[in-house]
């Protein structure tokens, strides 16, 4: 009896390990991705080398298959004709595929055709349970993630009546895009495994046709409104600190035509950010030194393109960390700032009507007063101020400049002028650039202000949006404390947090906390 065509090549497959070796090579290629995904954005290389690698790989499947078929089984190990053939015709598949659309132009976002990143569209969340239970919470999940999103000053948020024709349609990836015009899509799914609710999400470039990021969350499966209250939040918050960092690095790469400068600037910023950063916590004087190679470099940058104002302004931002490495604890090096001050003045000779240049030298103006003489502070003061507030009046949405008045206000004991402008860079902050310090700085002037409820709110949002803080943890229970009137209720519910975090939190902070709590309640 004949064997069905079918199961003889099931047979011959599993024989031959097919199997096994693609798996295997996708297993490395996928790390392979993710590795050269890492190493692109630390150290600056090009943007097409992620995308033509996938293409690569995905090509290399077939060869993959075809080794496999003809070298999985034991046997014969010498390279046939056939398998010759079709490994050349795979090569060429790959040559003309990268002939017809070069790998210089995948991922490339230049160009007026290409939406910018900030045009989001937010596809249905899809139920990926058997019965379709969860049909109706992916929905309310789907329209509470535009709705967050929708209040972001800096995000063009497509409404949910653009994509309803894609809900229930297979549709293919391409024509979206098209259809769409958005720049980023959104999309997710939901199930159910065991007791929780599971919810994925995926953000995509569209110009780049890749993945930016994804999310998981799982929640107990009786909360449904947590799913859409909570979850939503979180998905909101991630898609705007992912979007802002490809904005930023959008901001980089267009300020410049010279390839050579832009090389430059991506090894400073990669030594600044990586290698001077782990340094300096145990050897100042080695960071002090990688801080001056990276300067070498930006100022090489500089000089190969003079109106280019990036490295000007990562010059400034090393030069402020070079001032504290010098300083000593409690102090900084005067003579340094006043160099990152020289380098603002030039970058505002290049662009006198930059908010962002303005921000800069009046925050170093204002950090310089606090280290030079009473006549001299008050001159420095009535400049960052005069600088701060001209920054504001350019672009009232750059979060830095009202964060930076905040400050200066608390330092001269004006915390309701510090309020006011700490709510106005958390109301501008679209890309959640400033989250941590901020929300510290929310919750401890509006404490100061006593006015317990709100310090709470804020207080609340930050163990949110970074739940492995610990800083948030102890303004809970200095509010708690601080209540006028504290009950039983209270003080058992305080007790009750202290215990949750001695036992999720860092094991080498449990003694501390709990000593913390003592103390407190």
């Amino acid at each position: 009896m004949n064997e069905p065509p079918a199961r003889s090549l099931v047979r011959q497959l599993r024989e031959r390990r097919v199997p096994q070796w693609t798996i295997g090579y996708l297993m490395g290629a996928w790390v392979l991705v993710e590795a050269t995904d890492f190493l692109t954005a630390e150290f600056g290389w090009a943007d097409w080398i992620v995308p033509a690698l996938t293409v690569a790989i995905a090509f290399g499947t077939f060869s993959c298959i075809t080794c496999a078929w003809f070298h999985g089984a034991a046997g014969g190990q010498r390279i046939t004709r056939r398998e010759a053939a079709i490994h050349v015709v795979i090569g060429a598949s790959l040559l003309t595929a990268f002939w017809i659309r070069p790998p210089t132009a995948v991922g490339s976002t230049e160009g007026a055709a290409e939406p910018p990143m900030t045009r989001i569209a937010v596809l249905y969340f899809k139920d990926h349970t058997v019965e379709g239970e969860l049909t109706p919470l992916a929905a309310d999940l789907t329209e509470a993630v535009v709705h967050r999103l929708a209040q972001v000053p800096a995000l063009d948020v497509l409404p949910l009546t653009a994509v309803e024709v894609y809900r229930d349609e297979p549709t293919s990836y391409d024509s979206i895009v098209d259809a769409l015009r958005a720049g980023s899509l959104l999309e997710g799914s939901m199930t159910r495994l065991e007791d929780e609710l599971v919810v994925t999400a995926q953000l995509i470039e569209a110009g780049a046709q890749v993945h930016r990021a994804s999310w998981v969350y799982a929640r107990p499966a009786g909360q449904w409104a947590a799913v859409v209250t909570d979850v939503a939040d979180s998905i909101a918050d991630a898609i705007r600190a992912a979007i802002g960092r490809q904005v930023r690095d959008l901001r980089i790469r267009s300020g410049t035509d010279v390839p050579e400068a832009l090389a430059l600037y991506r090894r400073a910023r990669a030594i600044f950010y990586n290698e001077a950063m782990a340094a300096w916590r145990n050897d100042r004087r080695q960071g002090v030194g990688l801080l001056d190679e990276a300067d070498r470099l930006l100022a090489e940058a500089e000089r190969l393109d003079p109106g280019w104002t990036e490295p000007i302004l990562l010059r400034i931002e090393a030069a402020e960390t070079k001032a504290q490495l010098m300083g000593g604890a409690g102090t900084m090096d005067r003579e340094v700032l006043e160099t990152a001050i020289g380098h603002a003045d030039r970058a505002l000779a290049l662009t006198e009507d930059s908010a962002r240049v303005l921000e800069r030298r009046g925050t170093l103006r204002f950090t310089l007063a606090e280290y030079t003489d009473a006549e001299t502070a008050r001159r420095l003061y009535a400049g960052a101020e005069a600088d701060l507030r001209a920054a504001t009046r350019l672009d009232d949405e750059r979060p830095e400049s009202w964060w930076a008045l905040s400050q200066l206000m608390e330092s001269q004991g004006n915390l309701e002028g510090a309020y006011h402008f700490a709510r106005r860079a958390y109301a501008a902050d679209s890309f959640r650039e400033l989250t941590g310090d901020l929300l510290e700085q929310l919750v401890s002037t509006a404490a100061n202000l006593e006015r317990l409820d709100e310090a709470e709110h804020w207080c609340r949002t930050g163990r949110r949006l970074l739940p492995w803080s610990q800083t948030f943890a102890q303004w809970r229970l200095v509010l708690l404390a601080s209540r006028p009137e504290t009950g039983p209720e209270a003080i058992e519910a305080a007790w009750a947090y202290v215990d949750t975090l001695v036992a999720t939190g860092m094991a080498d902070r449990r003694m501390s906390w709990t000593g913390y709590g003592e103390m407190l309640v």
